[in-house]
């Protein structure tokens, strides 16, 4: 793998600059959560064309669209969604008691993690999941359960205190140095 990134690196380095990348990722990330719209309608029994349509019009609105050709946080927020909104309709399908419910319970809390680590006003999608998958787990029978899902939530947001830990004087930084705890709990 090595060998082929040193391969590969300097013609991409010389096609592309930073910004063209991080462009072409955010489209990336876009059109990932426009598949992740139609997968969860395919599951929840919609037709192709119902799919598509539902689909193509989150794709094509304005704002989506937008912020899908320019560097910003909301394709990764829509992508992170788009998963979780997949993963809670897995979860409320899938059979009682199942290891496929389990996994999805932990995959469910390090998203939502993530998506609280990369945008706070996450919580707003991602409480009435929880809280709908609270209520249909298993949850407070099992000790194992709530700790997994607690240590998968704040790996998730574990990521937010490492990039202001590693990087307290980022230049792209607008708020004020994350030193502190304290600093750290004023931002949030």
């Amino acid at each position: 793998w090595h060998a082929v990134e040193m391969a590969v690196h300097p013609i991409v380095a010389s096609m592309f600059t930073v910004f063209e990348l991080q462009n072409a990722f955010a489209a990336v990330l876009s059109a990932a959560s426009v598949g992740f719209l139609f997968i969860t309608c395919r599951v929840l029994h919609c037709g192709i064309g119902a799919s598509a349509l539902f689909s193509a019009m989150f794709a094509f609105s304005y704002t989506v669209w937008t912020y899908a050709t320019q560097i910003e946080t909301f394709p990764l927020n829509n992508f992170l969604s788009s998963v979780l909104l997949l993963l809670a309709v897995l979860y409320h399908r899938a059979p009682r008691r199942s290891s496929a419910k389990r996994s999805l319970e932990l995959s469910g809390a390090l998203l939502v993690g993530l998506s609280l680590a990369n945008q706070h006003t996450s919580i707003f999608f991602a409480l009435p999941i929880v809280v709908s998958v609270c209520f249909t787990m298993d949850f407070w029978r099992s000790l194992r359960n709530v700790c997994g899902c607690v240590v998968a939530l704040l790996s998730g947001i574990g990521v937010y205190g490492f990039l202001s830990v590693a990087h307290p004087e980022s230049p792209f930084s607008y708020a004020a140095p994350l030193t502190t705890l304290t600093d750290v709990v004023r931002h949030v």
